[in-house]
């Protein structure tokens, strides 16, 4: 297993695990208890750390806790226990998503498949999403953007690839659509596929047979997502041209 993805299943597992203790403690609550202390984290002072019959149930942002009309001698009722667990949830959420999203830009879908995968509701994955999209921090027509201009600033590249790497980033079809067609424009595929041809096939060797010649190179220009009669014609022409050997058939 690569080592990034098993660190990382390792965090969700330790995510979940924290999560389900969480919702065990607020299970354990007696309905009726009595709310104890409320006092800004040492940490952190903008946040408040609550106290339920005696125990820490949570540590919110004190706007939430203002929010949720949380007092110090107040009662535990189920509703206010209902609240405050979905109040964590979202607040634990909120926190990993603009961490991941400050260490590497992503898809909404991709970030959902994050949240899920700490075993985040998925209701409340779609709300922090939409929180960090009117944040500007989550941006699918940008980051598809991105992708595709990172791309094709690496060389000649054909539609079906571009189209194909921003898929599995889990973008979609409209933001696919726009975005290849911005990176691409001002572009020739043939151009950009003679470019590419002609450059692997003078690094033939003399000995090499055409019909060798011919599927490397359409080899080549199908991986870098060449439509097949743009491969056609840019081997064809490569092929033919003067100095390359004449024999065989295309």
């Amino acid at each position: 297993m690569n080592a990034g993805i098993g660190a990382r299943s390792g965090r969700d597992r330790e995510a979940r695990e924290r999560r389900e203790a969480q919702l065990a403690l607020f299970d354990s609550i007696p309905e009726g208890a009595e709310i104890g202390r409320i006092r800004p984290s040492a940490r952190d002072a903008t946040r408040w750390t609550i106290r339920v019959d005696g125990r820490v149930v949570a540590t919110l942002d004190g706007r939430e806790v203002d929010r949720l009309g949380l007092r110090e001698g107040g009662v535990w009722t189920p509703e206010m226990c209902d609240a405050v667990r979905e109040a964590c949830a979202l607040d634990e959420a909120r926190k990993f998503a603009k961490a991941s999203l400050a260490r590497r830009a992503c898809s909404r879908s991709a970030l959902i498949g994050k949240l899920r995968g700490r075993a985040v509701d998925e209701t409340i994955a779609e709300r922090v999403c939409d929180e960090m999209e009117r944040i500007g921090l989550l941006d699918d027509p940008s980051y598809a953007d991105s992708l595709a201009r990172d791309r094709v600033s690496r060389g000649p590249v054909g539609r079906r690839l571009l189209e194909q790497k921003l898929r599995a980033k889990g973008l979609d079809r409209q933001e696919i659509a726009g975005a290849v067609e911005r990176a691409l424009e001002g572009s020739d595929p043939l151009e950009d596929a003679l470019r590419l041809a002609s450059a692997r096939a003078a690094r033939f060797g003399s000995e090499l047979a055409r019909e060798a010649r011919i599927r490397r190179l359409t080899g080549l220009l199908a991986r870098r997502g060449f439509e097949p009669d743009i491969v056609h014609q840019a081997v064809r022409r490569v092929l033919d041209a003067p100095g390359e050997d004449p024999g065989g058939a295309l």
